[in-house]
């Protein structure tokens, strides 16, 4: 009997390591439906903003918001932030797209739906800008948490975000 309760006493143990195990990877990972997610753009003019998504409700993994012709855009990585913070630090943001890095200085924002996400600025004539036209996803990474988003869809919408947005011609 003795023998039976030890074994039953460890294959309890193995099922609560392996359900907290299964835990820790949903909590880190990102929404299962990422990579079926399709870039696009809302409002127009200077008031435009580009997502990684098309129906988002308040799942947006990154969004670039319009500050005005000939000036920077906002890039905010709502899928980095992190549950503490503070407003306005600046931390190190690695990008990657099709294995080519792209290192940022963010600014820490606030925001009650996700926590402290990074901003950072992007003009239009940025490499950056441009590989998320044409590559497959773009990976970030903050040092302690690191997130990919597709980047399907990611052509059209940028290239209406930059007409829009007054970085080029119409």
């Amino acid at each position: 009997m003795r023998r039976k309760a030890k074994h039953t006493e460890l294959m309890m143990m193995r099922a609560w390591s392996l359900t907290l195990l299964a835990i820790a990877a949903l909590a880190s990972a990102a929404p299962a439906n990422a990579a079926m997610r399709t870039w696009s753009t809302s409002g127009e003019g200077t008031k435009i903003v580009a997502l990684d998504c098309e129906v988002c409700h308040r799942d947006i993994g990154i969004i670039i918001a319009c500050k005005g012709p000939n000036r920077p855009a906002e890039v905010t990585v709502h899928w980095v932030a992190r549950e503490t913070g503070r407003n306005g630090a600046t931390v190190p943001l690695m990008i990657t797209i099709d294995n080519k890095a792209y290192n940022r200085e963010a600014t820490i924002v606030h925001f009650d739906e996700t926590g402290y996400a990074p901003r950072f600025e992007i003009v239009a004539d940025d490499p950056l800008f441009e590989a998320m036209q044409s590559g497959a996803a773009v990976a970030f990474s903050n040092g302690r948490k690191s997130v990919s988003i597709t980047l399907n869809g990611s052509r059209d919408a940028l290239a209406k975000f930059r007409t829009e947005c007054g970085w080029a011609r119409r």
